[in-house]
């Protein structure tokens, strides 16, 4: 313990600090994980709904919903 590496800790930390105030709020999908829910609808901010109506017309089923999933749409009249 200590040493250089707490050298190198100190200077990631100030620099996540110092570059803080310029980052957008976002986050970038593909580096997620398996997102809970919230984090998902979060992550594609305003996209979210127009994304769920694209998945209800061409996966309703949710076939694919692995990983960062968006849960398809509900279908009116079914």
């Amino acid at each position: 313990e200590g040493g250089a590496s707490e050298a190198h800790v100190a200077w990631a930390e100030a620099a996540n600090k110092a570059l803080a105030p310029l980052a957008s709020g976002g986050l970038y999908v593909n580096f997620m994980g398996e997102g809970a829910p919230e984090e998902v609808r979060a992550a594609y901010a305003g996209n979210y709904e127009r994304l769920q109506a694209l998945k209800a017309e061409y996966d309703p089923c949710n076939i694919f919903r692995r990983n960062q999933n968006i849960t398809p749409a509900a279908r009116r009249g079914l």
